[in-house]
């Protein structure tokens, strides 16, 4: 088997799952956990992380269990009945 016979684990994200990407445009983005955090939901890093994998919060409608997702500015968060818009300023 070479390296290019390699299959992501089941249930894996696909490598190019939106906000997952490095790179290009990093610094216009921010940790799902961060935003949780900055917009009031969670007082802590571990609050935040227990919410994502309890699958409490939502991106763009779908349910985000990846507490390192990478959002981009326009992304809607929605945690129970509250949800915020992300944007990010440039400075």
């Amino acid at each position: 088997m070479t390296g290019d016979d390699r299959r992501p684990a089941p249930g894996a994200a696909p490598a190019d799952a939106p906000g997952d990407a490095p790179g290009d445009g990093a610094e216009d983005t921010l940790p799902l956990s961060a935003a949780l955090q900055l917009a009031g939901f969670a007082e802590t890093g571990g609050q935040a992380k227990r919410m994502i994998q309890a699958g409490d919060v939502r991106v763009n409608g779908a349910v985000e269990t990846r507490r390192k997702r990478r959002l981009v500015p326009g992304d809607a968060i929605e945690v129970g009945d509250d949800a915020f818009v992300l944007e990010l300023d440039d400075d």
